[in-house]
């Protein structure tokens, strides 16, 4: 999760809009569009992702814990593809179900 906490924007720093569609902005590797700044923006405004069962209710939720050297990979996975630990995990987990 983003903490804005640690991000500082200085006096001397410029801040303006920018057209994604138009300019070539990278986020971490990747072109940042309209789309996918406003799918990110929609996320972060609604507090998580949507129900995974498509309907207006909550998903079920499963706890576990891994170890040390398993979380730090974990994470690694989830930063270079920029989702989260949660994304990963649910993803590894459904493709070991499916196989």
């Amino acid at each position: 999760m983003i903490d804005p906490k640690k991000y500082v924007v200085s006096e001397q720093a410029k801040i303006s809009d920018i057209d994604l569609d138009v300019e070539d902005f990278q986020h971490g590797g990747e072109r940042l569009t309209e789309k996918n700044a406003e799918a990110i923006a929609e996320r972060v405004l609604r507090g998580g992702r949507p129900s995974l069962s498509g309907k207006a209710q909550h998903s079920p939720k499963v706890s576990l814990r891994v170890s040390p050297e398993t979380r730090s990979k974990l994470e690694d996975i989830a930063a270079e593809r920029h989702v989260s630990v949660s994304e990963v995990a649910r993803e590894a987990i459904e493709l070991y179900i499916k196989h």
